[in-house]
């Protein structure tokens, strides 16, 4: 019987990162994509393990959950993540969106009906929702009474009107006999013969009764004292208004209606002009003082901020770097949680500068282009204790932000409030957010697909579920040349497009219940490495067509369902193959004495087979004289031969 490899699970101390701790080649550090700059990663992960290590077990007494890894994948979408979600003020600004629709189209309804009725009279065209809060509305003067039966000009038409947009009130228009008393106040706006700013004094000719001493507030409609008749019916009824002693407001309701709504907390100078343009939501993000938007904001129009006022585009960077703040800085959600219990929650590790009156290119965890515009290129918050949900504000930097880097954070996303925003980054180059919570039910978000400068991708272990869509890797990628997308649950095949991106260099997509074989390979002739362990989905037998890969250099299909015999194809790599991994599958026969030519081969690891052949003499020579690393079950191992026995 064929005993297979028992994987555990490694997890790392602030975020799981799922990992085979007793396979040493398997680390990430064992990749031929390796780098200075990984290299740099790691040790500034180190740093902030301990750094948190202080801060939850010396300071707080806290220790972090050692199956968060697990337990953040059990958190439950439907409930909320945390109390301000996007997604709630993405469903009021929809409703909204919805009810404006439906009062338009009401709108539309009656100003036909008015217009087309025979029972209504009407002397001038209905008003428009179109037109500015400050034009002069329609000539028409507003029923203060009820018609009686006697009235000529009763109508059937439901009263009041459907209401439109909230700075435009209206009441039902009606017909003015001639003569009539014109009652004070009058209930809506009436346009002066000669439109003025503000009525503080009547065209001639018009009778102005006597002034009276002081002036009274009208809180409901009543007429004057002495009602003014007019002499002759007049197509264009004026309203006559209350002398006063000095200029005052005109009472409420207000004669000229204005429409700006009270946000949040008012905030003087210009920052706002600046920022309600550009804001993602129309403005809507501002009416709740609480929301990370509303801070950002009122931090922006602050002190910190005024030396920018005169450079537009330094204070919408400076909005948008406080949106990312606000929102992800000691934010406790479900994941933090699930991490380190009800109600506990950290501030970022590095926060050096942020939110004070220098230079935003001068905070942590930021580079800007310091050599042309000092626009954002860069956002570094790899292991920061980034919580909260990541903002779409981040879409602000998109002329210039050419790498994202939030890997190893207990930082989330919803991918149908995000991905949208995610995919307008089009000058992105790289994009890291391994080991974090970005949510997608439908595989990688197809908005990657838009990201045409993209070099290097990585969203290894976040909560991707479903199919892989050839929509997300498209033939207009043409620079990217690292994918990683490892445990995530995609249950699919490997698309062919990605096989065919012609600058695919680096693949690896471990732990992701990949299924069917690895054909995608075939196209893929500037493959360096490709890994594909642990996903018992992939069956069939080891492809044929590897030897014609002649840049290939490293291969691990182990944990998988492979049958069959080991291709002596691979033979012919001589001059680029490096490292082979083959264990924990169903292979049968042995390895192949053209791998004795493998001379830069470094690892061979083809334990847990069925394989039953002896291993030749001549690649047993390669652990001799070239320092091979060759494991094998020891019944096939010659002595002296196999590494492990």
């Amino acid at each position: 019987m064929k005993v297979f490899q028992s994987t555990v699970l490694a997890l790392a101390l602030n975020v799981g990162l799922a990992v085979p701790i007793d396979d040493e080649y398997h680390q990430p550090s064992s990749k031929l994509s390796w780098t200075i700059e990984d290299e740099h990663r790691e040790y500034r992960h180190r740093l902030h393990q301990r750094h948190l290590q202080r801060q939850l077990i010396v300071e707080k007494g806290v220790k972090i959950n050692p199956n968060y890894d697990r337990d953040r994948k059990l958190i439950s979408l439907d409930q909320d993540l945390h109390p301000n979600e996007l997604r709630k003020l993405l469903q009021r600004v929809e409703a909204k969106k919805e009810a404006r629709a439906l009062k338009e189209d009401d709108l539309s309804y009656w100003q036909r009906f008015l217009q087309t009725s025979g029972s209504i009279e009407t002397d001038a065209p209905v008003a428009t929702p179109t037109r500015s809060p400050t034009e002069p509305v329609v000539p028409t003067v507003p029923r203060t009474e009820a018609p009686t039966a006697d009235d000529p000009n009763a109508s059937d038409i439901p009263s009041p009107l459907p209401s439109m947009d909230s700075d435009m009130p209206v009441t039902t228009p009606v017909a003015v006999p001639a003569p009539v008393a014109v009652p004070t106040p009058v209930a809506t706006p009436v346009a002066f013969p000669t439109p003025v700013a503000t009525p503080v004094a009547v065209p001639t000719p018009v009778a102005v009764p006597t002034p009276v001493a002081t002036p009274v507030a009208f809180p409901t409609p009543v007429a004057f004292p002495t009602p003014v008749a007019v002499p002759t019916p007049a197509a264009t009824p004026v309203a006559v208004p209350t002398p006063v002693a000095a200029p005052v407001a005109v009472p409420t309701p207000v004669a000229v209606p204005v429409a700006v709504p009270t946000l949040a907390p008012v905030v003087e100078g210009r920052c706002r002009e600046i920022i309600t343009p550009v804001a993602l939501f129309g403005g809507e993000e501002f009416a709740d003082p609480e929301s990370y938007q509303s801070k950002a904001l009122n931090w922006l129009c602050g002190p910190e901020s005024t030396a920018y006022e005169t450079n537009d585009a330094k204070m919408i960077q400076r909005y948008s770097l406080a949106s990312i703040y606000f929102a992800t800085y000691n934010v406790s959600t479900a994941f933090t949680d699930a991490l380190l219990g009800n109600g506990t929650v950290l501030p970022w590790n590095i926060a050096r500068d942020w939110l004070t009156a220098t230079d935003e290119c001068t905070w942590s965890n930021i580079q800007c282009d310091q050599q042309t515009t000092g626009s954002v290129i860069r956002l570094d918050f790899f292991a920061n204790f980034m919580s909260g949900e990541f903002p779409p504000e981040v879409t602000l930097l998109k002329a210039t932000l050419a790498n994202i880097d939030l890997g190893r954070n207990p930082v989330f996303t919803r991918g149908e409030t995000f991905n949208s925003w995610l995919g307008t980054l089009t000058q992105l180059t790289s994009l890291r957010y391994e080991d974090t919570n970005f949510i997608n039910d439908n595989g990688i978000p197809t908005e990657i697909g838009l990201l045409t400068n993209l070099e290097f991708y990585e969203c290894t272990n976040v909560r991707y579920v479903g199919a892989i869509s050839s929509l997300a890797f498209p033939s207009t990628l043409t620079n990217l040349a690292y994918i990683e997308m490892e445990y995530n649950t995609f249950d699919s095949p490997i698309p062919t497009e990605i096989g065919l991106l012609p600058s695919l260099e680096f693949f690896y997509a471990r732990g992701s219940s990949i299924t069917g074989n690895i054909d995608f390979m075939q196209s893929a002739v500037n493959m360096r490495e490709c890994w594909t362990d642990d996903n018992p989905g992939i069956t069939g037998t080891l492809p044929t067509f590897w030897g014609a890969l002649t840049n290939l250099g490293g291969l691990s299909v182990t944990n998988c369902n492979w049958s069959g015999p080991l291709p002596t194809e691979l033979g012919l790599l001589s001059a680029s193959l490096q490292q082979l991994f083959f264990y924990g599958n169903s292979l049968t026969g042995g390895i192949p004495i053209e791998y004795s030519g493998l001379t830069a081969l470094t690892q061979l690891r083809v334990e847990d087979n069925l394989l039953t052949t002896q291993i030749p003499s001549e690649v047993c020579l390669l652990k001799i004289t070239g320092g091979l690393n060759l494991q094998a079950d020891c019944e096939i191992c010659p002595f002296n031969c196999c590494t492990n026995c």
